[in-house]
């Protein structure tokens, strides 16, 4: 009995786990729904592809998926008690499986957190893309959760992006340009502290 019902949720698993990464990789654009469309610049005025490419691994839809159950991005330690995070870092494994393109539809795609990686992973291997991604995400307020130690916070994705960015890509005159034009978005919510 107990072996029918282990089957029986194992199928059940199967089955949510192959619905998800049809609904991710394998519909068509204009079927999607993202969680912010509104203000966002669609990834063909970007000059990116929003169509789903036939060489998506069984290996990055299931990072992917996996990726997508986290509720937050966690810091090394979480909790009052410092304990070391169980959350895996996907951004290697994103850069090593993904083509740029396939980063690019994720970021434009998938759930926040999943866009977090996602965008640290095309950051990382191609800065100038991710810079353009950057611009075309520039009205994306979907807001992506951060866990540090016992303290918890909330990122809107432009926010997180530009931080991700403003080291490393974008000179100090567009760092300053960009927390400008951030912050005209903001004005007057909690958000603008963040800058």
């Amino acid at each position: 009995m107990h072996a029918i019902k282990t089957g029986i949720l194992l199928a059940i698993s199967i089955l949510v786990f192959i619905f998800s990464a049809y609904i991710i990789f394998f519909k068509a654009p204009g079927q999607r729904k993202t969680e912010l469309q509104a203000g966002l610049v669609s990834a063909a005025e970007a000059g990116f592809s929003n169509k789903p490419s036939q060489t998506d691994s069984v290996e990055l839809w299931m990072l992917v998926n996996q990726v997508a159950t986290y509720e937050s991005v966690e810091c090394a330690y979480v909790g009052y008690a410092g304990r070391p995070s169980t959350q895996y870092d996907p951004t290697h494994m994103m850069k090593a499986l993904a083509s740029d393109s396939q980063l690019v539809n994720i970021i434009n795609n998938a759930a926040p957190v999943v866009k977090h990686f996602a965008f640290l992973a095309l950051m990382q291997r191609n800065p100038g893309l991710s810079k353009k991604v950057f611009l075309s995400h520039f009205k994306n307020k979907a807001t992506i959760r951060f866990l540090c130690g016992c303290l918890g916070d909330e990122r809107p994705a432009n926010i997180d992006f530009y931080y991700s960015l403003k080291a490393s890509v974008l000179t100090p005159f567009e760092a300053q340009y960009y927390r400008n034009e951030l912050l005209k978005q903001y004005s007057g919510s909690y958000f603008m502290q963040l800058l």
